[in-house]
């Protein structure tokens, strides 16, 4: 080519305008079955008294989201109650009334599907030998609470401490979002505030 044209051929590439690439899609942001706003609080009937719990702290790092709950004693004071950190491939139970489990309990694993089994083996400080967790997805239905009524996702659980077996399941109902809204016979979501 002459060496004339490149001046030319200079102008033509700057003048055509570039192709910006292609912005990625915003993945959908996947269910957590938990409350993650700091402030969030949850009000729990049981037979003949209420118990609330509030989201104190809210941590994210990569893909873990940690998520500490204080519960509130009579007069109003808060305390640990749970910590859980919010994975990929499920929710995890690390710290329970101010104590940690040598090994996270799995509550939810991911993604949810009727019939999965899993077990958690754990010990925690304060309890008597090891604790083992057997969990079932049940089905998926809409649960009427005095907080509303949500879609909720049925986990079965029998819970064996310190090698003692257990035939007896739990049933606990999780809503999107929101977290524990009923576990049956126990407690039930009388009041669910997003944040304060």
């Amino acid at each position: 080519m002459p060496r004339h044209l490149y001046p030319v051929l200079l102008l033509v590439l700057l003048a055509v305008p570039a192709t910006p690439a292609p912005k990625p899609k915003d993945s959908p942001k996947a269910a957590t079955y938990w409350p993650t706003t700091v402030g969030a609080t949850l009000v729990y009937q049981y037979q003949t008294d209420t118990h609330t719990e509030v989201v104190r702290a809210v941590e994210r790092r990569g893909e873990v989201t940690t998520v500490a709950i204080d519960w509130l004693s009579k007069d109003g004071k808060p305390e640990p109650y749970n910590t859980v950190e919010i994975r990929t491939d499920g929710i995890f139970l690390t710290e329970e009334v101010g104590q940690k489990y040598d090994t996270p309990v799995c509550l939810l694993k991911f993604p949810l599907k009727p019939g999965d089994k899993w077990e958690t083996e754990a010990k925690r400080p304060d309890l008597a030998g090891p604790v083992r967790f057997a969990r079932e997805v049940g089905a998926t239905k809409v649960i009427e609470t005095p907080a509303g009524k949500f879609e909720a996702v049925q986990v079965l659980c029998a819970t064996a401490i310190g090698g003692m077996a257990s035939n007896a399941k739990d049933a606990f109902w999780y809503a999107k979002e929101v977290g524990l809204i009923r576990f049956d016979g126990t407690r039930t979501l009388k009041v669910y505030t997003p944040d304060k």
